[in-house]
């Protein structure tokens, strides 16, 4: 995990957003988008906790979880 002082925004990799789900890796890169990743460059990246945990749960009907 990295973290921007300039932005003050953390960027997350898979593992990071497969240890804060209790996930695999696998299960990171499968829901990638579900969870708000984008690629770059052949690289994934994730927004932070918390709006992952808003993409899951707030109002969304439709996600992994469901």
């Amino acid at each position: 995990m990295t973290f921007d002082t300039k932005l003050k925004t953390r960027v997350l990799y898979a593992q990071d957003v497969a240890a804060f789900l209790g996930k695999s890796v696998d299960w990171a890169y499968d829901h990638a988008e579900d969870v708000g990743g984008v690629k770059r460059g052949g690289s994934w990246f994730f927004p932070n906790e918390e709006d992952i945990y808003d993409r899951l749960f707030q109002g969304r009907k439709n996600g992994p979880f469901s």
